[in-house]
């Protein structure tokens, strides 16, 4: 054969040509189903008619599909890349769409999980989980994802169960909690993986977005956000901010920090003062051999003055406050009984950290004075 003569190849079965080298040197391939090209490798797939093991490169680039591009499904096989745009051999350009609604990560263990069961930590290894227990309930994890849209962490743990980190996703539930409403938190019940209405304070695996009649078990879509929750009506609220139009409180109320009332405070009962008692010292006015006491705190107590010999005019008593005072006190002094009230005391050189007990006249000595104050600033 010269090399101006024409030839082709044709490998023909049972009549149809399966492959087809023709005199210009194109190869043409119409494999029938389960039929492929395998270059360097032996694996099978009943859908692709070309395998390839390694790389294929072009100096010129590759077309792919027509000017709409062509549609390839992403790892996870939940999502799918549309319109790719190929420029020297490199995909440049693509876009992402599914029809899922969470986020979810690869974690392992040791239980056979079913999507929809909500999971705690197994405190094994940082990417294990175990079916969740009412015990564990401050280990939850969140919840085996039915369908993700996006799974991470699939090279880490590649055989784990993907658990949902937001989104919305089914949640296995039940009655233990009542019936649930659109909006209810949902935290894990007394049955292993199931879900209830969070009705105390705790941890919770989110926010439902589906109605539950109670009756049974079941399974609602559940908007994942894993927190610590704690309702308004349980016996400790605890809040950063908060408005309410009525708050009852029957046992008791602690504030951490200052409280701002913006209308009337009306008490029923008792105003009991607390904290610590202000230190003091005997003033040089109250003699040699005078003794002060003090019973009290930095808000409301009672001065008791025995004075010595000596007596003068001035300070009988230095007060100095346990926590200063943002700005200058008001101070209310009131002697109780005749001679205290006559020694005409008033409390002098004030300051944010305390005051003097003083007098403009001299007290009878050895005699016993008994004042109460009281501080608001």
């Amino acid at each position: 054969m010269g090399t101006n003569d024409n030839f082709g190849i044709n490998l023909v079965k049972q009549g149809s040509v399966m492959m087809a080298i023709s005199q210009d040197g194109n190869i043409d391939f119409n494999p029938s189903a389960n039929k492929w090209v395998r270059i360097v490798t032996s694996n099978t797939d009943g859908e692709a008619q070309l395998i390839v093991n390694g790389r294929v490169k072009s100096l010129t680039g590759f077309r792919v599909g027509n000017s709409n591009g062509i549609t390839l499904t992403c790892s996870n096989g939940n999502q799918t890349l549309g319109a790719p745009r190929i420029e020297g051999g490199i995909i440049t350009q693509a876009s992402c769409s599914t029809n899922n609604s969470d986020l979810a990560e690869n974690y392992a263990s040791t239980d056979n999980l079913a999507p929809a069961e909500i999971v705690m930590a197994a405190g094994t290894a940082p990417t294990a989980v175990t079916r969740a227990t009412a015990a564990g309930r401050e280990k939850l994890m969140g919840v085996v994802s039915t369908e993700p849209a996006q799974t991470l962490g699939t090279e880490q743990v590649p055989e784990g169960y993907p658990i949902a980190l937001t989104g919305r996703v089914p949640v296995k539930v039940n009655g233990e909690g009542g019936a649930i409403a659109i909006g209810d938190k949902i935290t894990i019940s007394s049955v292993a993986g199931v879900g209830k209405k969070a009705t105390n304070a705790g941890m919770i695996v989110g926010t439902a977005v589906e109605t539950f009649n109670g009756v049974g078990q079941g399974s609602i879509e559940v908007f994942v956000n894993l927190m610590y929750w704690s309702p308004v009506t349980s016996n400790f609220l605890q809040a950063q901010s908060a408005e309410f139009a009525t708050v009852n409180v029957t046992s008791g109320l602690t504030v951490t920090g200052a409280a701002t009332f913006n209308s009337a405070i009306v008490v029923n009962g008792h105003i009991v003062t607390g904290g610590g008692a202000p230190n003091y010292t005997v003033g040089a006015a109250a003699g040699a051999g005078a003794t002060i006491a003090v019973e009290g705190n930095d808000t409301a107590g009672t001065i008791t003055v025995t004075t010595g010999s000596g007596v003068t005019a001035g300070s009988l008593a230095d007060l100095v406050f346990s926590h200063q005072y943002g700005k200058s006190p008001r101070v209310i002094i009131s002697g109780q009984d005749d001679a205290s009230v006559s020694a005409r005391v008033y409390p002098g050189a004030k300051s944010l950290s305390g005051f003097s007990l003083s007098t403009a006249q001299t007290l009878a000595p050895n005699t016993t004075y008994t004042f109460d104050y009281f501080i608001v600033e």
